[in-house]
């Protein structure tokens, strides 16, 4: 029976104890250390100092910090502080993401859109029918998909009855557990379900009016049934444009107020992106306007939500999303939470056929085995959505070197590896170490919330040693600046080591 086989066909927590018996990693000392027993890199007494003084830094000195960097050539710990203690992981719980959905849906999974024909005149060519739309959780489907499941439709059906939907295939509650309620109207926190669209965020761009009147407002995607109440007002002074806005809590009504300066270009200026409610519904919505963008009646404007999908369906239109091995990189690289949230449902998905929440549901349960088979030690991880965007997760920076160092003996690594943000190039690594020897050379993934900074991922060192890091800053009230500072200064002393006497 092969990985994949055994963690499918048993996603229970008896499976997942029984796998911490298996683990091969050793966890990390608890003082901070220094491996000489073995033919690897070796760390000087002053890198060792200049390490320790980053994290100890005055604007560090209230924080939680901890450390682990190994050496990937041979497994072994080279530094480990508080390595073993619980952290709030922020985007770096998208790693935890990465390597279950590796392991449980494998690199060519994709998502999959369908729409089917309902009830026993569900055939091919038939001029009107009830239509289903059925989702099973594609965090990147587009109108333009919309479209092209209207195209396919387009010559099988020229009038639809109604359109119902589908999208129990992953667990009702739209957000995450631990999730904060005023971030709900800003993109970073859509909701998520079996069908979403647009990435479940609406984009505004504004034209400015005549003086004293409001600008136009441009939507990305139009969405029906969404209501802007535009309270801005054009102004003559330039270079005072202070827009605000949000969301209505519970509604697809949006606020805006504030002012914007003319433009003389008259170009569009300012963009404002906001979630919607609703995202099964609301791409039930878009898809009838697809529908009849295609040229196909629709009799009835408003969609039904459906509980199971009919036994007697025929499916008639299909879109495929890109493969995981692309899908990684798209969340990776921007820090997408919607597409860690499904990806983390798409795994309870495969292993059990329907996808819970909690912690005791199918989807996390499923995680904590294949995070397990990889080494993790499930004393120290605590993990309760896919994106990290919780208060509630928590991982140990050893758990992260472990599954990183696991990550890097699979044949698909290197598609992990280029999936993740390099430093000086792009993602929120972009500018960070630019014209350093890390540049171009650290692959890591960041995160950050409030009082939260970590950073864990891969660098080269100048003799061509192979270092797996976590550094993990907690209940800080410094600038993020200074945390990644810190950070910053620990990973281009690595890139920069050489060990006297080590062949390159």
């Amino acid at each position: 029976m092969t990985l994949r086989q055994r963690i499918t066909s048993e996603v229970s927590e008896v499976f997942v104890i029984s796998i911490t018996l298996t683990l091969f990693f050793c966890t990390s000392n608890l003082a901070f250390a220094q491996v000489l027993s073995r033919p690897a890199a070796v760390f000087t007494q002053t890198e060792l100092q200049s390490i320790h003084d980053a994290l100890d830094s005055d604007a560090l000195k209230t924080a939680f910090v901890g450390i682990e960097i190994a050496d990937a050539s041979t497994n072994r710990i080279l530094v480990s502080e508080n390595a073993d203690r619980l952290f709030e992981p922020a985007s770096c719980c998208k790693i935890l993401t990465s390597a279950a959905a590796i392991t449980v849906l494998g690199m060519k999974f994709r998502f999959e859109t369908d729409l089917a024909l309902i009830g026993s005149r569900s055939k091919p060519h038939q001029s009107t029918a009830d239509v289903v739309l059925i989702g099973h959780g594609d965090p990147v489907l587009n109108t333009r998909d919309l479209l092209d499941l209207a195209h396919q439709l387009k010559g099988k059906v020229s009038v639809v009855r109604r359109l119902e939907y589908y999208d129990g295939s992953f667990d009702s509650q739209r957000l995450g557990a631990g999730w904060a309620w005023d971030d709900e109207p800003y993109y970073y926190s859509p909701q998520f379900g079996g069908l979403n669209c647009c990435e479940n965020v609406v984009s505004l761009s504004f034209r400015p009016g005549k003086i004293g009147r409001p600008p136009q407002v441009v939507e990305n995607p139009v969405l029906p049934q969404l209501r802007i109440v535009n309270r801005i007002v054009t102004i003559e002074k330039p270079d005072n444009t202070d827009i605000h806005f949000t969301r209505t809590e519970g509604r697809n009504e949006i606020q805006l107020s504030g002012t914007i300066s003319r433009s003389p270009s008259g170009t569009q200026k300012n963009l404002a992106v906001l979630t919607f409610e609703h995202p099964g519904k609301m791409t039930a919505l878009l898809a009838i306007d697809a529908l009849r963008a295609q040229g196909i009646k629709v009799l009835q404007s408003t969609p039904i939500q459906i509980a199971e999908i009919p036994p007697n369906v025929h499916i008639v239109a299909s879109h495929l999303s890109v493969p995981l091995a692309r899908m990684l990189t798209l969340m990776n690289k921007p820090s997408d939470n919607l597409i860690a949230e499904c990806l983390l449902q798409a795994c309870g998905l495969e292993a059990a056929g329907k996808s819970t929440l909690g912690f005791k549901g199918t989807a996390l349960t499923t995680t904590r085995a294949a995070l397990a088979t990889m080494g993790a030690n499930l004393s120290e991880l605590h993990q309760v959505d896919g994106s990290g965007l919780s208060r509630q997760d928590f991982v140990s920076p050893a758990n992260l070197v472990t599954i990183l160092a696991s990550l890097r003996a699979l044949p698909e690594f290197q598609i992990f590896f280029q999936s993740l943000p390099i430093a000086g190039v792009d993602g929120p690594l972009a500018w960070r170490m630019k014209h350093t020897r890390a540049a171009n050379n650290c692959h890591a993934k960041t995160g950050y919330l409030s009082g939260v900074s970590t950073i864990a991922g891969y660098v080269t060192g100048r003799d061509g040693t192979p270092f797996i890091f976590a550094i993990m800053i907690n209940n800080h009230v410094c600038s993020e600046a200074s945390c990644q500072q810190a950070q910053n200064a620990i990973i281009e002393l690595l890139a920069n080591h050489k060990t006297i006497g080590r062949a390159n």
